[in-house]
Parts: C-alpha cells; structure tokens; sequence
C-alpha cells in the first residue's frame, strides 16, 4: 500500500473539545503555506454522525460559513445517514501565504463524551502539477458541557537561571476531574489540591535551569471510559545549564545573548533586523470571545525582494467558558532577517513576543 499523499494546504482546527450532549461549533483556517499558488478544486470536512462517543453528531442540522470573506462556494451534503459534509470551493487560486477560516456551527454534540474524528478531503494540485486528492483525519474531543479546561498561562514567558514562574488556569475543579501537571524531565505532580472551590488553579514551580514545557491534563470518567483534555506552555531560561555529548569545537564558541521581550500592546507594531540566528516565540490572548486576538510574523530572509509566508496565530474559544485561550508563536529566524510583527484585536488584549538569540546581538531597530 502506498503511503498517503500529504495536503498541499494546512489546516489548523480551533478549539476544542465540545460540550457533550449539547450545541458546539468548530473553526477550521486553512492556509497556503507553500511558496507558490494552490489551485483547491475543493475542500471537504466530513464528520460521523450517530450516538456512539466515536460520532461528532447527532444530526445532520449544522450550519457551514466562511468567516472571513464570501469569495467561496459553500455546500452542505446530509444524503449518508452516518455523516454530514461540507465542502469549500474558491473562486481562484490561494496565493502564498493567504488564510481563510471557516466554521461549522450549531453542531448537536453527542451526549456520551469520546473522540470523533474530522475528515478532511482536499482535491488541489500546485503550481505546474496535476490535480491530487489527500485526506487527512483530525481528532475532535468531546467532553461533557460542564468540564472546563482554560487559560493555561505562566506569569513570564522567560526567567533568568533558577528562577521560578506560577502556573495559572482556569477548570471545573475536582472531584468532577482529576489533574496532573507534566513538566521538565517527565517530572509529574498532582495539582488538584492547588485548585480554588472556583476552578482557579496556580501551581508554582521549582527553580529552572533550562527551557521547560509544561503541560496540564484533565481526566474525568464518562460512561465507564476515561476521557482527557491537555494544555501545554513553555518558558525560556535565559542562561541555561546546558548537557551535550561528544562536542567538538573548531574555531571560536561564544554564548548566547540576552533575549528582549516585547509587550504585544505597548511594542507591536514592530520592524527589526535580527544580527544573528535565532528564534521568536510569544502568545496573544483576549478575555472577549467574540473578538478573537491576532499575531502575526512577516520574515524577510537576507537579500530576499519579498518575505516568506506569514506566521499568524489567534485566541480561541476554549470548551465551556466564556474568556479566549491564548495562540502561540514560534519560528526561527536567520542571521540578517528583516522582521515585521503586528498585534490586532477589537477588543482588550495582551500578549508578548520574545527574541531569543542563538548568537551575540539585541535585535536592531
């Protein structure tokens, strides 16, 4: 059997789990992220219908839009008993670099909380290539309406060596699900005694000496099946202790330099030139969800006349709450780049963007 084709364009599914056994909705963006145009004949996501915690819904009633502009042809198929279809047609080619985002509202969430599965079919060909169908399966989690799990946020995206951050969330607090924070070296706690009667969670850590994921995961129990929800951050130790086998050095080493942060609100928007290799990463949150947050990244590679696709990130719904999750950024950046980031939102929001040198050298205005 030969292996499946991979999809010409990317697609980032929002959120979420939904609410088990009520109305949930799901975003789709889909992004052209190749350096030439895509030619989508068509674009379809199919979910199962039915009452096994295996099936997205239970009819076939869901609504299917395009949130950002109306340059698509949309239809909606309910003729299969066991699943609902929505297909996109654009009108023309998808440039590099362009985004669109659909939703599929109004979904009738199965009540037996599990894992579903979102069917996407592409049928595109590239620039000069012939057309190609891809398919692709995204698992969409369904909980039960009243688990919550959000905002999972660190007071400082960076530290300085053997510094410490505090670890904030927001959850239906135990007994109605039990939590575990993962971290460092698979290092693990149980964090339920440090959530509040309210679901607030803030769990402190133990000095770190390297950069450190985080992750928290939710477990509950549905009709005999234990179903989970995880979130993940990250914070940058500025002066890490560092572990290598067999380094070998031929020339001249130097460390690395002091990263900047850069306040989303009060710095973006902003144009920069990076002196040496090394990476951006940083995070956007709104507390309005119907005014999703945006951050987006333009990189210029040295000597290039235009820059390479565009990264962008937005807030999203988290399940069962009213406040945006934060979106996340990473992305390396070579020496002699020209940087142009830019921060959106049509409500209150806060984010921030940090520049972590794999050389010497501040980024230059």
């Amino acid at each position: 059997m030969s292996p499946a084709l991979p999809t010409l364009l990317t697609y980032t599914l929002h959120p979420t789990p939904l609410p088990a056994g009520g109305r949930g909705a799901l975003r789709i963006t889909v992004a052209n992220r190749r350096a030439t145009p895509v030619t989508c004949d068509s674009v379809t996501f199919t979910l199962p219908v039915g009452s096994a915690p295996s099936d997205c819904a239970t009819t076939h009633d869901a609504e299917f839009r395009a949130v950002d502009e109306s340059r698509w042809r949309l239809r909606s198929d309910d003729s299969a008993k066991d699943s609902a279809s929505f297909t996109a047609t654009p009108t023309e080619p998808l440039a590099p670099g362009e985004r669109h985002t659909f939703e599929i509202s109004g979904i009738a969430v199965g009540e037996q909380a599990g894992t579903a599965r979102l069917r996407i079919t592409e049928l595109a060909r590239g620039d000069g290539e012939a057309p190609r169908t891809a398919v692709q399966a995204r698992p969409v989690r369904k909980l039960t309406a009243d688990l919550v799990l959000s905002d999972f946020t660190p007071d400082h995206a960076a530290v300085g060596h053997d510094g410490t951050v505090v670890l904030s969330w927001t959850c239906t607090p135990p007994p109605a699900a039990d939590y575990v924070l993962y971290y460092g070296d698979n290092q693990s706690v149980e964090v339920n005694g440090d959530i509040d009667a309210n679901g607030n969670g803030r769990w402190t850590s133990p000095p770190l000496d390297t950069t450190t994921a985080f992750l928290i995961q939710q477990s509950s129990t549905s009709g005999g099946d234990v179903v989970q929800h995880t979130l993940t951050t990250a914070v940058t130790v500025t002066n890490p202790d560092m572990e290598v086998g067999n380094l070998s050095v031929n020339g001249t080493t130097s460390l690395l330099g002091a990263v900047q942060q850069f306040d989303a609100v009060k710095d973006l928007p902003l144009t920069r030139t990076a002196p040496t290799d090394g990476f951006l990463h940083g995070y956007i949150k709104t507390t309005d969800s119907g005014s999703p947050a945006t951050l987006q990244i333009a990189i210029t590679a040295p000597g290039a006349d235009a820059p390479l696709p565009s990264i962008s990130v937005q807030s999203t719904d988290p399940a069962g709450g009213d406040k945006n999750q934060d979106g996340r950024v990473f992305t390396p950046v070579p020496a002699g780049a020209h940087i142009q980031a830019t921060a959106a939102c049509d409500a209150v929001y806060s984010g921030q963007l940090v520049w972590v040198p794999l050389g010497t050298g501040a980024l230059a205005g």
